[in-house]
């Protein structure tokens, strides 16, 4: 009898032994800030000799440079034919004088501006305040042209706003339009690509948080 108690107490034993290990397993310690620091280096060293991941990175560039090269067309186009509307049809020297101004410095052109001014002593910061909010609710193409040369508008949402209303050249929507075509084409491209370099990245990279936690 008493031997049956030692070996149930043997058999229980090593099945709460067997649990704490399980629950230890499922449960793991996180790596301390030195082993996080290894595994990340050694997920760098992994990652740059995978080759499916130095080619997805290489492509990534690739389409990156491309997707400038056509954004770049588009703001050269609008910026020619814009200066060349606002010279020859803004007959309001004051206003013609500010648009050609904002365009070669647009990013002096706060857009928040006519909305946010604290009106003060300063009559120039009034007078481009106004200036401004008469844009905004007379001249709203400039203030799309401007909200995409600032990268608040995409190169869709400019040609689907008023400036090509006002601009109306059809080679130059075609052209425009193309180019954001394109680009939108190239960017589900690179999304693509991003994805699958994290998801080689991040195999890669729990393959060496197991291999700590076993060294623990």
């Amino acid at each position: 009898m008493k031997k049956e108690n030692i070996i149930s107490d043997i058999k229980t034993a090593g099945v709460v032994a067997t649990a704490s290990l399980t629950l230890a397993s499922c449960n793991p310690k996180p790596l301390s800030e030195s082993q996080l620091q290894m595994v990340q280096h050694k997920t760098d060293s992994a990652a740059n000799t995978n080759n499916e991941y130095r080619i997805a990175r290489t492509l990534t560039f690739l389409v990156d440079d491309r997707i400038e090269q056509y954004r770049n067309a588009n703001m050269n186009m609008v910026k020619k034919y814009s200066m060349s509307y606002i010279k020859r049809d803004i007959k309001d020297a004051t206003l013609r004088k500010y648009m050609i101004d904002a365009m070669l410095n647009e990013k002096s052109y706060d857009i928040e501006m006519a909305d946010n001014i604290e009106y003060s002593d300063s009559a120039d910061t009034e007078n481009v305040s106004q200036t401004m909010q008469y844009i905004r609710n007379n001249q709203r193409w400039f203030n799309d042209l401007m909200l995409y040369l600032n990268g608040k508008y995409t190169d869709r949402q400019l040609l689907n706003s008023e400036f090509f209303k006002i601009i109306k050249d059809y080679e130059l929507k075609r052209r425009f339009e193309y180019n954001t075509v394109r680009i939108e084409e190239l960017t589900k491209n690179t999304t693509f690509l991003s994805q699958r370099q994290d998801s080689i990245r991040g195999k890669i990279y729990d393959k060496y948080v197991r291999e700590a936690q076993r060294k623990r």
